[in-house]
């Protein structure tokens, strides 16, 4: 049985008769390490992401954290090494070159893909579609109701996901059957880069994941020093519009318009989705309005949805003609495009700077 601790890249493998979450309190318990519960994830409203049962230790791989309740230096260090010892003991070993791999999440299959692993892919969700070349990946499911027989039958050595409260039966019938499952969480950038690094080394490719993320660092810190002296400017992202639903504060999307020298203004309303009422959305008068609306609307053509701002003329954004629509998967999907999303982003919100501008649809 296989168990993924919200929001860190541990894997436990093992045979003991006791169920995993119990075999794995009592350790905790027995090293002098305080657990925590885990706590909900915000949904992913995909852009998408509760977490799987149990509890997540309170030391994180990631950030090199140990927490422990021993207050004398010895206890501690006796907790630090049987906590090491634990999890080397316990944890799931990475996949070798050669690994058949099932992803769950669009996001993830680019990864796989940018890391130079794509021919390693058993199955996919119906959702991936980039690069061309998943499109002819068997599916498995979609990211909210995947597969189990189809996953089954394909023998992989591990499934990759994205967390959600739809999806946590199936993952955790994968994990019953005895199947490896990785849960990745990425929240902001920090995160988007990480998981190119637990992804790779997951498969066996860790140094491709390092190489990838410092590139797309690179490329990201590149885009932010060409936006250095540019000035700040007030931006609405827009989600939906019936109802008005914005992109807010705690999501890496916003974190992105804050790399563009763009201020959201819808990041103090409240939540990471917030509806917003185009009162106060006229009271912000945002400079540059980028809509990326998604759900039943995208039956409607991209002009069709743009015009739903010219009844608000007043608007700064509209007013110059700054109402943009972009419904694109490098900007929804936290994955390796995470660079073209930024400039693009970039190229709104500071035209000036660029010779060209976005091929994105723009309200008349």
């Amino acid at each position: 049985m296989c168990f993924m601790s919200w929001g860190s890249s541990i894997v436990m493998k093992t045979k003991h008769p006791l169920s995993h979450s119990e075999r794995r309190r009592r350790l905790w318990e027995r090293v002098g390490v305080r657990a925590r519960g885990c706590h909900p994830s915000v949904p992913q409203t995909n852009p998408h992401p509760n977490p799987l049962p149990g509890a997540a230790v309170s030391f994180e791989l990631g950030e090199g954290k140990l927490g422990c309740r021993g207050v004398v230096s010895e206890r501690s260090a006796r907790c630090i090494v049987a906590v090491v010892f634990a999890f080397l003991l316990l944890a799931g070993p990475a996949l070798g070159e050669g690994g058949r791999i099932i992803s769950l999440a669009p996001s993830i299959t680019e990864t796989i893909f940018a890391l130079g692993a794509g021919d390693r892919l058993a199955g996919v969700s119906v959702h991936c579609d980039y690069p061309p070349e998943a499109l002819r990946i068997d599916k498995v499911g979609t990211f909210l109701t995947p597969n189990i027989e189809a996953i089954i039958a394909k023998k992989p050595d591990v499934v990759l996901v994205l967390p959600s409260p739809g999806n946590r039966a199936p993952i955790e019938t994968l994990q019953r059957l005895g199947i490896r499952v990785l849960v990745l969480d990425a929240r902001n950038v920090h995160d988007i880069l990480e998981s190119f690094v637990t992804i790779g080394t997951a498969i066996g490719l860790e140094a491709a994941g390092r190489r990838l993320a410092a590139q797309t660092e690179e490329h990201l810190a590149a885009i932010r020093q060409r936006l250095a002296a540019s000035p700040e400017r007030r931006v609405l992202m827009v989600v939906g519009q019936t109802p008005l639903v914005a992109v807010g504060d705690g999501t890496y999307q916003n974190e992105l318009l804050q790399m563009t020298r763009g201020r959201n203004v819808a990041a103090t309303v409240g939540g990471t989705w917030p509806r917003i009422s185009i009162e106060a959305v006229l009271a912000a008068a945002p400079e540059v309005i980028i809509d990326t609306t998604m759900g039943s609307e995208e039956r409607l053509g991209g002009a069709e949805l743009l015009s739903f701002w010219k009844q608000y003329p007043t608007l700064p954004a509209v007013r110059a003609g700054h109402v943009y629509g972009y419904r694109s998967d490098e900007l929804l999907r936290p994955g390796p495009r995470l660079p073209e999303a930024l400039e693009t982003l970039a190229r709104f919100i500071h035209p000036e700077v660029f010779d060209a501008s976005p091929a994105t649809e723009k309200a008349p």
